[in-house]
């Protein structure tokens, strides 16, 4: 997880103070790693949904997809940030 590496050592006003996933990879990443146009958008829905289709309260036809679109986003931004932390790295 870069969360430690970019509280610690990156900032850009693009985050408005956030060092969230969801803001961080935009911003340094590009709008191709944005979470807005997701039906799960962040990690406490996707765990309620979770949590709803373990619980049989959550249809899991309807929810599946959205859940594996966000978990594939995540793991996008976060491949983008450590290739991104790796190049600029390369540079000093």
């Amino acid at each position: 997880d870069p969360l430690p590496v970019f509280r610690e050592f990156v900032y850009d006003p693009g985050f408005a103070g956030s060092f969230s996933i969801k803001t961080v990879a935009p911003t340094i990443a590009g709008a191709s790693f944005g979470y807005d146009d997701l039906k799960v958008g962040d990690g406490m829905l996707a765990r309620a949904v979770a949590e709803g289709i373990i619980a049989g309260r959550v249809n899991e036809e309807e929810w599946r997809e959205a859940l594996l679109l966000y978990c594939r986003q995540d793991t996008r931004a976060m491949v983008e940030l450590v290739r991104w932390m790796l190049a600029c790295s390369m540079k000093k």
